[in-house]
């Protein structure tokens, strides 16, 4: 499964080693944790099974992308990442920034007036906003939406936007 997930994350060149055990394939398991996170898929017993609720929306790609969006707000480890994945999605719907490290700003800025600290300093900064955010950005990467080349880019597309709208519905 290591393998078939690495070629569908299309590592090919860019993936030393054999790509074969997930623990040395971070990409894979960065994948199948994000996967795990938003019910995707579920390990029991060293097997990956795949929920009903996702079975029956496996063959509707509209299905499947609410299922996601809506899973994006609802499985959340605490509120301030909850809140901290509520406002990129509004970065993202509102399609005014292409440059992540402005949406993290922003982020940061949003989540201090709606009364969030972290300790010691106090003050949310980018790299607090970017801690809260691990989750939300890998589902955004794994769907192209956060780009990495020489800077972050937030890849604003109608398809993008849509998705955002669609899990702020929820």
């Amino acid at each position: 499964m290591v393998r078939e997930a690495a070629e569908v994350l299309d590592l090919g060149g860019r993936w030393l080693g054999p790509a074969n055990r997930e623990s040395q394939t971070a990409p894979v398991f960065w994948f199948r944790a994000s996967a795990t996170r938003l019910g995707l898929v579920r390990k029991v017993k060293g097997r990956l099974l795949v929920p009903k609720a996702v079975q029956k929306v496996s063959n509707d790609p509209r299905g499947l992308l609410l299922f996601i969006a809506r899973a994006m707000l609802l499985r959340h480890r605490d509120e301030a990442a909850h809140d901290a994945a509520l406002l990129a999605l509004l970065e993202l719907a509102a399609a005014q920034r292409s440059d992540w490290d402005e949406s993290l700003h922003a982020i940061a800025f949003g989540l201090g007036a709606l009364g969030w600290r972290m300790e010691p300093h106090g003050e949310m900064t980018d790299g607090d906003a970017s801690e809260l955010l691990i989750d939300t950005t890998a589902v955004f990467r794994t769907m192209g939406i956060l780009r990495r080349g020489f800077g972050k880019e937030f890849a604003q597309s109608p398809e993008a936007q849509a998705f955002a709208r669609a899990a702020l519905q929820t």
